[in-house]
């Protein structure tokens, strides 16, 4: 029998009322939940799990699932936060030689696909360099490289310059 079932536990494994406890340190006869190894935090996300599919059939979980999701995908895209005038153009993590331009967000790519390669075409330019990779959400052989990062050589670009190359030559990136 599993005596979590009805008792009302946070997602972080705490019991949300005093009574819920008390209920439950009742059934065990335990004198201190805390101390018990009976409760444990794997078993109260259980318990949360299994209420709400008594509560609604999962559909509670589905909703917030669903909700997180739509955050996710419209999250804003670096470039976009330059070009909206949140950011200025060079990243924080620019170094004293290399100005860093976050066209988009690193952790949606996988690590293994990024390398480092010169622009190439059309905005192929002495000075720059690209960061690409492959998005973590595509199948891989399907997938072309998506520039991440463009790195500016600051003896060669002021902030102002690479932003300048960057409206010249933002459409063979976005």
């Amino acid at each position: 029998m599993n005596v979590y079932k009805s008792q009302k536990v946070s997602k972080s494994g705490r019991f949300v009322s005093g009574l819920a406890q008390a209920k439950l340190m009742a059934e065990l006869n335990l004198p201190d939940l805390y101390e018990s190894s009976v409760a444990t935090a794997a078993s109260a996300l259980v318990a949360v799990e299994e209420e709400f599919n008594q509560i609604d059939g999962g559909a509670t979980v589905q909703k917030n699932y669903n909700e997180n999701l739509d955050k996710l995908h419209s999250k804003q895209i670096p470039y976009e936060k330059f070009e909206k005038g949140s950011v200025p153009f060079f990243d924080k993590s620019s170094s004293a030689e290399m100005g860093r331009f976050r066209v988009r967000d690193a952790r949606d790519f996988s690590p293994e696909s990024m390398k480092r390669k010169p622009v190439s075409g059309e905005g192929a330019t002495d000075g720059v360099l690209l960061l690409v990779g492959r998005n973590n959400n595509e199948i891989p052989e399907k997938t072309d490289e998506l520039a991440i990062t463009i790195l500016f050589d600051k003896t060669k670009f002021s902030e102002k310059t690479a932003s300048d190359w960057w409206y010249q030559h933002r459409q063979l990136f976005v």
